[in-house]
């Protein structure tokens, strides 16, 4: 496939991001560490991308003093601070004005409610029509905003996409699945190794492989398979429909958290 990439300086600092409503938020940490959560809107990424040239480019620098930035760089930064956690800011979104925050405390992944004052052991997967689509007790379920369960479906899903009403899965087995209704599953991939997915657009669906070290484009609706990249993304989001933005990792580098720059492919 024929793209266009750039690699944005001042970003090695970003381990972890979500793109949610108009906004792209941004973490500084690892499991373990305190998160810094800063955000910028996604008009203002944008107008930022419009000027050429990547180096010594200041607006996604982070905007927490540290022994690797600077005092120049923290005042020129577009990127607004939102504030410090004591634990990895795992998932972050705002669905129908709810701030729903997953933190990883002690290997676990604890979800809350920061509007209600609530919390579960789900583990935030993505949205499904306006409710919370989690792994909760190795399952796969619908969640309210009160985090009670809707459906469920007995499928250990580490990672889900959804494209409209159809969800896309990938379980405990490295295996990709497409699940219609929240019933019916169809196997979409069957190559070996640990694996991450992510969503591209309503027929597409990225799947990097982090043992052969290749991310490739399935179609949904045909089954057609492309090379993407060749390189492991550790971590992706759409900003629009034509301008993807990711971490990928080095070479033969183990399936962890990456200090590369960020990379925005469209």
């Amino acid at each position: 496939m024929k793209f266009k990439e750039r690699n944005i300086e001042n970003t090695e600092w970003i381990t972890n991001f979500f793109v949610n409503n108009e906004f792209v938020y941004f973490v500084d940490s690892l499991p373990g560490e305190k998160s810094n959560l800063s955000k910028i809107s996604i008009k203002n990424l944008e107008e930022n991308l419009k000027i050429k040239g990547d180096l010594n480019r200041t607006f996604l620098a982070n905007p927490c003093l540290t022994d690797n930035n600077s005092l120049l760089e923290i005042t020129q930064t577009d990127l607004e601070y939102i504030g410090q956690y004591d634990e990895y800011v795992q998932n972050y979104l705002v669905l129908k004005n709810n701030e729903i925050i997953s933190f990883v405390i002690d290997n676990k992944v604890v979800t809350k409610n920061v509007t209600k004052n609530l919390e579960t052991s789900a583990r935030v997967l993505d949205v499904w029509e306006n409710n919370l689509l989690c792994n909760f007790e190795n399952q796969l379920v619908v969640m309210n905003l009160d985090f009670e369960v809707l459906k469920k479906l007995d499928i250990n899903a580490q990672m889900a996409v959804v494209f409209e009403s159809n969800i896309f899965v990938l379980d405990e087995n490295n295996d990709v699945w497409e699940i219609n209704d929240f019933s019916q599953k169809t196997r979409l991939d069957l190559e070996k190794g640990f694996k991450k997915i992510f969503w591209v657009n309503k027929c597409n669906l990225l799947i990097s492989n982090f043992e052969n070290e290749v991310s490739k484009i399935i179609n949904t609706h045909t089954k057609n398979q492309e090379i993407f990249y060749k390189q492991t993304i550790n971590r992706a989001v759409m900003v629009n429909k034509d301008l993807m933005m990711c971490l990928c990792l080095d070479s033969k580098k183990t399936p962890t958290y990456s200090k590369n720059l960020l990379k925005f492919i469209f």
